[in-house]
């Protein structure tokens, strides 16, 4: 009696069989670096988030037998990594295969998600470039630039709470911290982009030294070849003279 009614229950409600999408912060997010993952990046706020939440529990449900981790990233409580992932859009979808990102563009239907899985569609993304991925060192660079401000946040309270300093000082002493960490990161770009530009440099004198090489060569060998010519027409000359 207990068996066939637990088989009723597992399949006439749903409930008892769903899988909620796994919520990504800014401290889990390289889980998706290993393995097959459908991430939803959205807001609280957005009207079309709201809208598609449905659509992406079912999606997590009906794939959770499947070898794929569908997950969810709360923009507003992890600002840092919708710089780290250049979210202008929402609800804003990506499909993560072993390290390798692809930015979902089809329907925001179950329908559409699952045939994006199922029949392999994912093949037809082209893959995001290396040096813009979210795991790439520029993207890093600019997420770790987008996270200055709330880093300066949490020093001020620390200061504050955990060492009971007075506003007065805590202001000067956060001011300093600002600066130095501009300068750090001003030095910081500074020294890429001249290393940037002395790689940039060598590589076009390499080019450009070449050819004129090749060209200063040619015109030594055609001078020495006209005065070969002067030095007969000369001694053709002498000979005539002598007879």
């Amino acid at each position: 009696m207990f068996i066939p009614t637990l088989v009723v229950l597992l399949l006439f409600c749903p409930c008892l069989n769903s899988a909620e999408p796994i919520e990504l912060t800014d401290k889990t997010w390289k889980k998706m670096l290993s393995g097959h993952w459908m991430v939803e990046f959205y807001a609280p706020w957005c009207s079309a988030c709201q809208k598609f939440q449905p659509v992406w529990n079912d999606f997590s449900t009906a794939t959770s037998s499947q070898d794929l981790n569908v997950a969810s990233v709360n923009i507003e409580q992890y600002s840092i990594l919708s710089s780290r992932f250049r979210i202008a859009q929402l609800p804003t979808v990506f499909y993560v295969r072993n390290g390798v990102f692809r930015k979902y563009e089809g329907e925001r239907s179950l329908k559409a998600l699952k045939a994006y899985i199922n029949n392999e569609e994912w093949q037809n993304t082209e893959p995001i470039p290396s040096y813009l991925a979210p795991n790439g060192f520029w993207m890093s660079f600019t997420a770790s630039s987008a996270n200055v401000p709330e880093l300066v946040k949490d020093f001020f309270t620390s200061l504050q709470d955990e060492y009971g300093l007075p506003k007065w000082v805590v202001y000067p002493l956060t001011c300093l911290a600002v600066v130095f960490v501009g300068a750090g990161l001003g030095t910081g770009i500074v020294s890429f982009l001249n290393t940037l530009s002395v790689i940039v440099s060598k590589i076009f004198k390499k080019k450009s030294t070449t050819p004129n090489e090749k060209t200063t060569d040619t015109s030594l060998s055609e001078a020495d070849h006209t005065d070969d010519i002067e030095n007969k027409d000369q001694t053709i000359r002498q000979r005539r003279l002598e007879t």
